[in-house]
């Protein structure tokens, strides 16, 4: 991963360029304090992205274990039936 290197007073006196860049340029800033990595300011899509297709892969994996079964044809929706089942008994 590619970063530029910024202080953390810099980023803070600059700390609107910086979402700004990492926005719209894709950008991503590595924020240090007494020169020892504290932060990374990075584009939400990248995270996220990352993020999702970690959740996607655990999900079928899990999901696996019920390929067999006669009563569940298909496991990604009966999971998501399941959650919302389960968030509605929450509220």
């Amino acid at each position: 991963m590619n970063y530029t290197v910024v202080s953390l007073k810099e980023a803070r006196d600059r700390f609107s360029e910086l979402i700004e860049r990492a926005a719209l340029v894709r950008e991503t800033f590595m924020v240090t304090k007494f020169d020892r990595p504290k932060a990374m300011i990075v584009p939400v899509e990248e995270e996220l992205s990352e993020k999702k297709q970690s959740g996607r892969d655990a999900l079928n994996n899990f999901i696996g274990i019920w390929k067999n079964r006669r009563d569940i044809i298909d496991g990604s929706r009966w999971v998501s039936d399941r959650r919302k089942l389960e968030s509605l008994r929450l509220t």
